[in-house]
């Protein structure tokens, strides 16, 4: 059997699920580095909402996203 430490999700499509303004932001973590999955998320067709975030020390960055399919997203990375 598979097992992950962590918490685990899933995305689906539904046609009860809309995408919203309002409402939680789901963040990912992308991993090293922001700018790789950021670039990636561009040219697969994402929107960039609000640019790159530096936080305090130690606590990484993020951006927001608009996915191809409108919902709102934030990623995040520790460097």
């Amino acid at each position: 059997p598979y097992t992950a430490p962590g918490v685990g999700g899933a995305l689906l499509a539904s046609p009860q699920a809309r995408p919203g303004e309002g409402g939680a932001l789901v963040y990912l973590n992308v991993g090293p580095t922001l700018n790789a999955a950021l670039d990636r998320a561009l040219t697969a067709g994402a929107q960039l909402l609000v640019p790159r975030v530096d936080l305090p020390e130690g606590m990484g960055s993020f951006v927001h996203l608009r996915d191809p399919e409108g919902n709102r997203i934030g990623l995040h990375a520790l460097a």
